[in-house]
């Protein structure tokens, strides 16, 4: 049976406490407030004293500390009634056959006699009758009952399953004639009381024993050891026992007769009181709080306490026992072994995984093959995304091996608060748990909770923080860099760029120089086809590095920091990188503006050339206005928009028509015979207003083109201009109407 507190141990302050299912040892180690009800039960024990033998039961399921409860009435027992009572106990399960059982039964009560003249009398006269009594026990279900009902009606009676045979099964006993066991039966109740020693003989777990194991431990107390002064307390689940006995040929299959038979057997059952929820929480929280700060890389009792509780209030507490939260939670500790602490994985989704693959194995082999449909950020068209809540529900029932609807309604609640974003939400649903970023719904991190480990294209959180920190720190890469070997390939490439945006936290006290140099590394590894950063993540590592230097910089060294990088990467990418800003606290995105002021005149210039010149074709990713609008704050609008509205003014070459061409975008692809073919076509009417409010359009000053002379197929600035010049007055017309 699990212990209470008392059970783990600790190797030291701070370490992890190990559960060994050891029961506590006595009344001071109770913390579930069952000290009372055990002295209760010691009491009544007590009073049954010189009288004849008493069975009594103590009924709990298993794991629920009966065992604990047994320790603590032999506690009572032994501390306050020690000069008239011997408590011993007798272990059934640790024997292999019916004779050794019952020697053993006998041993045990001798071993209970006092270490006197008379103890020691009656001592002997058990040790010597046990061999006889294992002799009788394995002879007496036949031979003594086809005495007593006709020799070969036992096998016809029992398949009878007649009530009134099992009475006079249970209680032959009373008519045989007196034989040498009888007489030594009687010599050793003598003993016994004149040894004046009250005996309580405690057979815990006796619902651990096959059906003729049990059967024997029942005649052993009914029929063995019926002595006075000889009590018996039998600890077991009732529910169980009651199944085993229903298997043998006693009960013959019958519910009924079984407990009939039990009831026969124990005439003083207790039932332990059920573990309050109070007590469960508090151990629950105990236990998972200890092990978050083992393997917490930033413990603290009160986040730890808060995730305990979350999880206890979504799990099914009715259906818990000390047992099944100390297995949880060492399946818990395990987990975080095996991966690396709350680093890899989260420890409230590692709780609810865990749950889900100790109560519902088919549901947690099953969530791996949906994990397109869990990780999915949008429903899909087409999809299912018209279920119900209860459509999932009976879907996930399926895989819960149980017709019981509160294990799919439980089951699915769980999965809805480990894929909140993706199943359909029960009524009512609520979950206060906190953003992680490890959680099983994030791409990078789903297969860890089914890996027990890393898997093999996976890449450990600690070793990318260990190595981006060492990076940032010395600007250098270290000797068997893991992000360096991770760049190279995409999948693993994306994959550390992901985890290298969760440990930001390291840049704080980094100096600027390393800083820049690792930035300046990163981008040399990444390969050319990812040198476009505007859609990337790596952008926001980047500027991190970048923005962090120059926040730390003087003036000077963060303007020579970004015009460095700029130097050797180029305007485009270290316009995509700057756009990207991630905001911390530890950066003054004043300052990097600032320190940007070469990159900001450089970008202005190639705009207003652009809004001049006909641009070849091979430049528009690099000086077209197009290229660089994501970088555009409201300064550089409002600078763009002066020079703009002053060519306007002063430039018979410069139109509304003009201008709008620059901002027209014609995206194309090439056929199979390599010929250009246009797809999307747009005029980007906002970022044209930004530039020439609408309130300065002029629709006399707008050629009316007919829209036959636009083609679709052609990317010239002419053609371009035709669109923009049809684009503004439609856009003029559609005002006015």
């Amino acid at each position: 049976m699990p212990a209470h507190d008392a059970a783990d141990t600790t190797d030291g302050a701070g370490e992890i406490r190990t559960h060994h299912d050891v029961e506590i040892k006595s009344m001071g180690d109770d913390r579930l407030d069952r000290r009372q009800f055990a002295r209760r039960v010691a009491e009544r024990i007590h009073r049954a004293g010189q009288g004849p033998s008493v069975v009594f039961g103590l009924a709990g399921p298993w794991g629920s500390g009966k065992t604990s409860v047994l320790n603590m009435i032999t506690d009572v027992i032994t501390t306050e009634h020690r000069d008239a009572w011997s408590v011993v106990s007798f272990t059934p399960w640790s024997t292999d056959n019916t004779p050794t059982l019952t020697e053993e039964f006998y041993r045990a009560i001798a071993y209970a006699m006092p270490p006197d003249e008379r103890g020691e009398k009656a001592k002997r006269l058990l040790n010597t009758a046990a061999p006889v009594a294992g002799a009788v026990m394995k002879a007496v279900a036949t031979a003594a009952l086809e005495k007593y009902v006709g020799k070969g009606a036992v096998q016809d009676a029992m398949k009878a399953g007649s009530d009134a045979f099992a009475d006079q099964a249970a209680d032959f006993t009373a008519d045989i004639e007196p034989d040498p066991f009888v007489k030594r039966f009687s010599d050793i109740s003598a003993a016994i009381d004149t040894a004046g020693r009250n005996i309580l003989v405690i057979v815990d777990d006796v619902d651990r024993l096959h059906a003729d194991e049990l059967l024997s431990v029942m005649k052993s107390v009914r029929l063995l050891g019926r002595f006075d002064r000889v009590h018996y307390l039998l600890s077991y689940d009732e529910d169980t026992v009651i199944d085993v006995l229903r298997r043998s040929d006693l009960a013959l299959d019958d519910s009924v007769r079984a407990r009939r038979y039990l009831e026969k057997i124990v005439q003083y059952p207790f039932a332990l009181p059920p573990i309050q929820q109070l007590h469960l929480a508090r151990e629950f929280r105990d236990q998972l709080t200890a092990i978050a700060m083992v393997h917490s890389a930033e413990p603290t009792d009160k986040a730890h306490n808060e995730t305990a509780d979350s999880l206890f209030a979504l799990l099914p507490t009715d259906r818990l026992t000390l047992r099944s939260i100390f297995r949880l939670c060492t399946q818990v500790d395990i987990m975080l072994t095996l991966t690396g602490g709350d680093r890899e994985v989260d420890l409230f989704d590692a709780t609810l995984i865990t749950f889900i693959r100790l109560h519902y194995p088919r549901l947690y082999a099953e969530i791996p093959r949906w994990r397109a449909e869990l990780l999915r950020s949008h429903p899909e068209r087409g999809t299912d995304q018209q279920l119900t809540p209860e459509d999932k529900e009976r879907e996930v029932s399926e895989f819960t091996d149980s017709t019981d609807p509160f294990d799919a309604r439980i089951a699915y609640r769980l999965l809805v608060n480990l894929f909140p974003h993706t199943l359909p939400r029960p009524k009512g649903f609520y979950t206060s748990r906190r953003a992680s970023p490890c959680e099983i719904r994030e791409r990078d991190h789903f297969d860890r909770y089914f890996a027990f480990g890393i898997p093999a294209k996976d890449v450990r959180n600690a070793d990318v923080r260990t190595d981006f920190t060492q990076l940032i720190s010395t600007g250098t890469w270290s000797s068997a860099s893991v992000i360096r070997q991770c760049l190279s390939e995409q999948e693993r490439r994306d994959l550390v760029c992901g985890k290298i945006l969760q440990h930001l936290d390291v840049l704080v006290d980094s100096p600027p120089a390393p800083l820049a140099e690792a930035a300046h590394l990163l981008t040399r590894e990444l390969p050319l086809d990812t040198r476009d950063l505007l859609f990337s993540r790596w952008s926001g590592v980047l500027y991190a590095l970048l923005a962090h230097a120059i926040t730390r910089s003087t003036a000077q060294e963060a303007k020579s920091v970004v015009n460095r990088y700029r130097s050797e990467f180029g305007l485009p990418t270290t316009v995509d990188v700057l756009t990207r800003p991630i905001e911390l606290d530890t950066i003054d995105t004043t300052t990097v503006t600032a320190a940007s002021e070469d990159i900001r005149e450089e970008v202005l210039g190639r705009c207003v050339q652009d809004l001049t010149t006909e641009l070849p074709a091979a430049n528009y990713r690099t000086h077209s206005v197009l290229s660089f609008l994501h970088y555009f704050d409201d300064d550089l609008w409002r600078q763009l928009s002066e020079q703009a509205q002053e060519l306007l003014a002063s430039d018979a070459d410069v139109t509304l028509a003009t201008l709008g061409a620059r901002f027209v975008t014609m995206t194309g692809t090439e056929n199979t015979q390599g010929k250009f073919e246009t797809w999307a076509s747009e005029f980007r009417s906002e970022d044209f207003r930004n530039m020439i409010p609408q309130h300065l359009w002029d629709l006399r000053k707008i050629p009316e083109i007919p829209s036959e002379d636009l083609n679709d197929n052609d990317t010239s600035l002419s053609n371009r201009i035709t669109y923009a010049a049809i684009a503004l007055r439609q856009i003029l017309a559609n005002t006015e109407n």
